[in-house]
């Protein structure tokens, strides 16, 4: 497949990816590309949204119980260009893509046996990537509980990356793969612990209005559980 049938292709998947709603709107990649090939791996199939712009992946990805949450990668961290959804988050595959892994055939490399033909590359036998199992998932909806959002965090400053919608006090953010991740604070409404323990243990930031960047006040990347405080 050339470089330019690559491009129309990732630009049909933009396309068609901002046909579908999500209850998480994307952060978005660049307004202009160039655009890049849209990177292989088994994030394709739990994953919308892709978009690959000079050399950076964006997707809105399945955390496992069809709760879509934004995530984006840097391709250039990676050994290979293949990703994989790890509960919603995209990282850099660690299988092989054929017999004795690497890129090529028997034992790797691109020599005899191998390439992107038989016996290894990305579709011949014996070779080729499988899905990872399916990883438990957030329950569906805010975390903490049904009810009125009052507060979303943010993986990066100034409101951007991922976002997750918080309705109560959520003694562990792992599950929504946000534990040691928020950067920025939107507080809509109420008044709002932020611990680097689970279960509310630790230190705590107490926040009642919006934080474009929590490394402010110290708890950039630090935040575990979240709390609702009485009004």
């Amino acid at each position: 497949m050339t470089l330019a049938v690559r491009r129309v292709l990732a630009a049909l998947t933009l396309a068609a990816g901002a046909l579908v709603a999500s209850p998480v709107p994307a952060a978005g990649p660049p307004s202009q590309g160039p655009f890049d090939p849209v990177p292989e791996g088994s994030y394709q199939r739990s994953c919308r949204d892709i978009t690959a712009i000079n050399g950076r992946v964006w997707a809105s990805c399945n955390t496992g119980s069809g709760y879509f949450i934004n995530t984006d990668i840097d391709l250039r961290y990676c050994q290979r260009p293949v990703l994989d959804n790890v509960n919603g988050r995209l990282q850099c595959s660690t299988g092989g893509y054929g017999q004795g892994g690497g890129y090529g055939g028997q034992g790797g490399g691109y020599g005899q046996g191998g390439g992107y033909g038989q016996g290894g590359g990305y579709g011949g036998q014996g070779g080729g990537y499988g899905p990872p199992p399916p990883p438990p998932g957030p329950p569906p909806g805010p975390a903490g509980g049904p009810g009125r959002v009052g507060l979303m965090v943010y993986e990066n400053p100034n409101y951007g990356g991922r976002r997750l919608e918080v309705a109560g006090s959520v003694p562990d953010l792992s599950p929504w793969a946000m534990d040691d991740e928020i950067t920025s604070v939107r507080v809509l409404s109420g008044k709002w612990q932020l611990c680097s323990g689970r279960d509310f243990n630790g230190q705590c930031w107490t926040l009642t209005a919006d934080s474009p960047n929590i490394k402010d006040i110290g708890a950039n990347d630090k935040v575990t559980s979240i709390r609702k405080l009485p009004n």
